[in-house]
């Protein structure tokens, strides 16, 4: 019984340990984006100022927190500018070739 028990153990084990971690909640905030809701006086609209992103930073987190990939969104709140928004898009999807296997992200 003990062989059969120690074999689910180090199946169970092998199983967890190969799964990849997805993060699903990162913002990617740039230079811009900070800009323009500077620009409309929104920086305090969730009613805490916003961090500045550094990519680098990210990926060393990610690394100390044992994550795979993580999914990029925009923060709350967006500024109303679509060029803002396009490059926002444009900046994360160069982070996702830049590092394949990292980073994901929704267009708005």
């Amino acid at each position: 019984m003990r062989f059969y028990t120690a074999i689910i153990a180090i199946t169970f084990t092998t199983i967890a340990m190969a799964q990849d971690v997805i993060d699903v909640h990162s913002h990617i905030i740039t230079p811009e984006f900070l800009s323009a809701l500077s620009q409309e006086n929104r920086l305090m609209d969730e009613g805490f100022p916003l961090p500045g992103y550094n990519a680098e930073e990210h990926l060393q987190w990610m690394d100390e927190a044992g994550i795979q990939t993580s999914v990029l969104t925009l923060a709350a709140p967006q500024p109303s500018s679509a060029t803002t928004i396009r490059q926002t898009n444009e900046a994360a999807a160069r982070l996702k070739c830049e590092h394949p296997g990292r980073f994901l992200f929704c267009a708005a």
